[in-house]
């Protein structure tokens, strides 16, 4: 038997099961598809709330133990703002507030070191 007759005796057996068959009407097809669609709904709403739930339950547990670690009187760090040059190429401010800087030893100076600026 070659592959022609093996493909054409595959495809008559298909053809003889196929009239075996039962199919749903109508009516019942569109019935199991709308249950389908609800019951896919329903979980997704369900693992939506879920997912909702437990990271609310996560940030309020993240938040107590940061504010059971949070020291008193701890004020957050000055960070200059970086500003874009404008049109006419100004170079922009920056405000460092009142930044005192202290050496660990009196006799040690603090060198800051800056790069060199391209123009």
């Amino acid at each position: 038997m070659n592959i022609i007759e093996k493909l054409i005796s595959y495809l008559r057996s298909s053809k003889h099961e196929l009239t075996k068959v039962t199919w749903p009407s109508k009516q019942t097809t569109t019935r199991y598809s709308i249950l389908v669609i609800t019951i896919s709904i329903i979980v997704a709403i369900f693992f939506g709330l879920l997912d909702y739930g437990l990271a609310e339950v996560v940030n309020i547990t993240i938040l107590q133990r940061l504010a059971k670690t949070r020291v008193l009187n701890q004020t957050t760090p000055i960070v200059p703002t970086t500003v874009p040059l404008d049109a006419t190429e100004t170079k922009p401010e920056f405000d460092f507030g009142n930044i005192e800087l202290e050496p660990e030893n009196s006799n040690t100076d603090i060198n800051i070191e800056t790069l060199p600026i391209e123009e």
